[in-house]
């Protein structure tokens, strides 16, 4: 195993038939078979099947994150884009989503995560990916989402947030325009002494 010619830690989830790799050097990687994934209903976790190359690709969130390259020695470098947009976006650092509204009605944490990696690789929104978003934080998808989920993505925006961007947060949290909840979590950042003085909310479980 991998884990064991480089003396890695190992932890395996298995509902989601995938598993993370934690190096001695600090580098975290993370390892996914193929696989299918269904809702049974908005913001609640997939279910996950076994499935091909091609059909995992295809379920993918934002085309950027649907190429694969092989890495088996017969056809070494070869690149899967189904897509076919997903080397482009990247060219142009362009953010497209890959279908239809179930992007983000099906996972709503993907609102977050879009607004995220926008700011912190310079990357900006396709057209009709703002509109698709939009349309979506218009709903109650984000109110659906356990505390936990949504605590982790806005604390993962202000971690992640390259210097100067600290916001990053806050605008993933105005954009999805949901009333204040009674339960709110403040993490003592920048990002929350802005939402403070603009009256924002971040959300929090209780």
């Amino acid at each position: 195993m991998v884990a064991d010619r480089y003396g890695a830690g190992l932890a395996v989830f298995e509902r989601f038939a995938t598993a993370r790799l934690a190096f001695p050097d600090g580098l975290k990687m993370d390892i996914a078979t193929t696989r299918r994934e269904s809702y049974a209903q908005p913001a609640l976790l997939p279910t996950v099947q076994p499935a091909s190359i091609e059909e995992d690709l295809s379920r993918r969130d934002f085309t950027i994150n649907a190429v694969a390259v092989q890495l088996n020695p017969q056809q070494l470098g070869r690149v899967l884009d189904p897509s076919r947009e997903g080397n482009a976006d990247l060219r142009a650092r362009i953010r497209s989503a890959c279908c239809t509204q179930a992007v983000f009605r099906d996972d709503p944490t993907r609102i977050f995560r879009a607004i995220r990696f926008e700011r912190r690789f310079g990357f900006r929104l396709e057209r009709t990916t703002v509109r698709l978003l939009a349309q979506a934080a218009s709903t109650d998808l984000i109110q659906r989402l356990s505390g936990p989920r949504l605590r982790n993505e806005i604390f993962v925006a202000v971690r992640r947030a390259r210097p100067g961007a600290r916001d990053c947060a806050v605008g993933a949290v105005e954009a999805a325009s949901f009333p204040p909840p009674p339960s709110v979590l403040y993490e003592e950042c920048e990002a929350s002494r802005y939402c403070r003085s603009q009256g924002a909310r971040l959300v929090g479980a209780s």
